[in-house]
């Protein structure tokens, strides 16, 4: 399964073109903290046996934290989110839903599975398949397929804070793949273009005054 490392770098990703000209470090870092959140289950999992990969990782806790947000912002009276932080605040907060939902859960539903529908259904699935283009063919869908696999009741995914290896070492993979490796390099490099741009960019524009001609 990707590591935290990855997901966080794909929320950084997402987050660097959604934000928009909402784009600033301290943003940025929300969004790509709440990409990472999913992993949190791994520590409910201490008390809860099978929550890794179910209780944070179910489209559910999207879906709960969209309806929450739509409800506050586009049906309240008063939106807390608006009140408290304006525009920028809404932009912030549903890209960070979309970072968590398109940068963590969906890349794990593909990987090795996901309790997709956890509390309501308790089962994990994964996802595979290929979309392949040939000349003569055009665009060629293969054997996706939604594969089932168990329950939280026999179904462990381990990571560095619950397992050790046979040698007594706890392993905390920061990239596994090559492909992973270069999500991490594209994304710092991205990332650390938007910072250095939005900090030479003016936070006001000129007076009237300055631009007013003698």
């Amino acid at each position: 399964m990707p590591p935290v490392t990855v997901h966080i770098a794909l929320g950084g990703l997402i987050g660097a073109v959604l934000l928009a000209e909402h784009f600033d470090t301290r943003a940025i870092l929300v969004v790509m903290g709440v990409s990472g959140v999913p992993d949190l289950d791994v520590f409910i999992g201490f008390v809860v046996p099978g929550a890794h990969r179910a209780v944070l990782h179910t489209l559910l806790f999207p879906a709960l934290l969209s309806t929450i947000f739509v409800w506050d912002v586009y049906v309240r009276e008063e939106s807390y989110i608006r009140g408290c932080w304006g525009a920028y605040g809404v932009r912030v907060v549903w890209v960070a839903v979309v970072a968590m939902t398109l940068g963590h859960i969906v890349p794990d539903a593909f990987d090795t599975g996901i309790n997709a529908f956890w509390p309501l259904h308790d089962q994990f699935y994964m996802i595979t398949g290929s979309l392949v283009f040939t000349y003569h063919n055009g665009l060629i869908i293969e054997f996706v397929e939604i594969i089932e696999l168990g329950t939280t009741a026999d179904t462990h995914y381990g990571t560095g804070f619950d397992t050790v290896s046979p040698t007594g070492a706890r392993r905390f993979p920061v990239a596994v793949t090559g492909e992973q490796l270069m999500v991490l390099l594209a994304s710092g490099v991205v990332l650390a273009r938007r910072i250095i741009s939005d900090q030479r960019t003016p936070t006001t524009a000129p007076s009237a005054e300055f631009l007013s001609e003698d």
